[in-house]
């Protein structure tokens, strides 16, 4: 990782009709749908997939069953979300996903932060129930380079983009999106954020007994 660009936040979406509203309603109706043997379906663009991580974290958190259901990408998952034929889908998400959900096309349930997040303020974040309380995760832009990358051409990035970050235009059209600019690291905490990344997606995958496909 040459430099962190950005934070883009995670939120639950779930079809139109899911009777649940918020973080609290959502897992009291998992642990129910799960007795009943017909467990909540969770939207995934695949196995293995960060999103796949979150859904069987947040299974493991409740201690409940929920099932996976892959796909090849999200606008598969939004189709799906649309029709009703998938429950949730744990994701970040942008403008149209926020303006179907002001049509009823879908609806969100909570914020996986522990405030409310700037593009749905009237969502609660998980932190204002307990059943998912300090169930906080983002997802983060940055820009690679391979490995055999010249020193000297990786120091000229990082630093051209740290500058790049300061920008008022690029930085407003970051924080349209939702996204929260991330600070400008210097190579060494470049390295380590993507260490630690990697780190805490291991333990979940070890956590869940992910298998290789």
């Amino acid at each position: 990782m040459v430099q962190k660009i950005a934070i883009f936040p995670i939120a639950i979406i779930a079809r139109k009709d899911l009777p649940a509203n918020n973080a609290d309603e959502l897992a009291a109706y998992a642990v129910k749908m799960a007795k009943e043997g017909k467990p909540i379906t969770y939207a995934s663009v695949g196995i293995g997939s960060f999103y796949h991580l979150l859904g069987e974290q947040m299974a493991k958190t409740l201690g409940t069953q929920m099932l996976h259901v892959p796909y090849k990408g999200g606008g598969p998952i939004l189709q799906d979300l649309l029709g009703g034929q998938v429950d949730m889908f744990i994701s970040v998400y942008g403008a149209p996903h926020v303006e179907m959900a002001k049509q009823g096309k879908v609806k969100f349930i909570t914020a996986l932060s522990a405030q409310r997040q700037a593009l749905i303020p009237d969502v609660g974040s998980v932190d204002e129930g307990k059943a998912l309380k300090g169930f906080h995760y983002t997802i983060g832009t940055g820009y690679y380079v391979p490995s055999s990358t010249p020193e000297a051409v990786v120091r000229a990035l990082n630093k051209a983009l740290g500058a790049t970050l300061g920008d008022a235009d690029v930085r407003s059209a970051l924080q349209a999106q939702g996204a929260d600019v991330s600070k400008p690291l210097t190579l060494e905490e470049a390295a380590k954020s993507h260490t630690d990344e990697v780190a805490m997606f291991k333990a979940i995958a070890k956590s869940i007994n992910l298998q290789a496909q």
